[in-house]
């Protein structure tokens, strides 16, 4: 399945202001965004964004082994709002370099566990994860049936216009 995210500019540079302030001790921000899905075939959808929700600042956890931890108050909010809307649901947080932005292994392992619960809350909605860098979106976003990674594409739309690689 190809997947585009779209995503307006103004709601893009409101998340990524959010992801990108300081945190007294979480070296990075992670917060949920939540989208609708339009299949324009059986083989492509787009999602729209909806609604960014940020960690709050007491849902961190201290952990010096990674970039950002946070507590099950803040998945379970983001899974209660994943089944209310039955929307697809994002985990995002910011790399800060330039370039195509990897996931590490525990953003993998992490968003795939959180994506196979989305799946039981929300079924039949493309649930996963996006990592940004300074100037690239890279996702990992399950199909809507969870079977495989869907091919995922990032456009913010409005100016400047950006595209990013196809993951």
């Amino acid at each position: 399945m190809n997947l585009v995210v779209r995503i307006r500019r103004a709601f893009f540079d409101g998340l990524l202001a959010d992801l990108r302030r300081p945190h007294p001790f979480a070296f990075e921000r992670a917060g949920f965004l939540f989208a609708k899905r339009s299949d324009v075939s059986p083989s492509e959808a787009i999602l729209f964004p909806v609604e960014y929700r940020a960690i709050n600042d007491d849902d961190y956890v201290p952990d010096d082994t990674v970039g950002v931890t946070f507590n099950t108050a803040s998945i379970r909010g983001a899974l209660q709002r994943a089944r209310s809307s039955r929307e697809a649901c994002l985990q995002v947080h910011v790399h800060e370099h330039r370039g195509v932005p990897h996931f590490s292994g525990v953003d993998v392992r992490t968003i795939d566990d959180l994506s196979r619960a989305l799946r039981v809350v929300a079924p039949g909605q493309a649930h996963g994860g996006l990592v940004l860098s300074q100037d690239f979106i890279s996702g990992r976003i399950w199909t809507p049936d969870g079977s495989k990674l869907a091919r995922t594409r990032v456009t913010i739309v409005g100016f400047p216009f950006t595209l990013g690689p196809e993951a």
